[in-house]
């Protein structure tokens, strides 16, 4: 039962990662500032780190193997699917993020 609520929780902080990598990517091309584009950026990397690091340990729980370190994260595909958090379409992200220099 503990596994399927780690499996359960793991699914769902890779939709959420999923969704950031979507937002902070659309949003480093609304606005006109390379900072402010470089920032979006990087965040949108960070995502993915998060979402690699956390497809392996899905993979490891489903496959029987226990939790991961964090090394055998590294080069592992992430997974796909789930809930969101982050704006999505056109007129939810024109609200979030204006193209304004800073």
């Amino acid at each position: 039962m503990a596994i399927d609520i780690a499996l359960e929780a793991l699914k769902q902080a890779l939709s959420l990662e999923r969704e950031g990598i979507r937002f902070y990517k659309e949003a480093s091309e609304r606005v006109r500032d390379a900072g402010v584009q470089k920032m979006f950026l990087a965040l949108a990397g960070d995502e993915q780190d998060h979402q690699r690091m956390l497809t392996a340990q899905l993979r490891s729980l489903e496959s029987g193997k226990g939790w991961s370190k964090f090394s055998e994260t590294e080069n592992v595909e992430p997974v796909t699917g789930a809930p969101t958090l982050f704006p999505k379409g056109k007129p939810e992200i024109d609200k979030a993020v204006k193209p304004v220099s800073c």
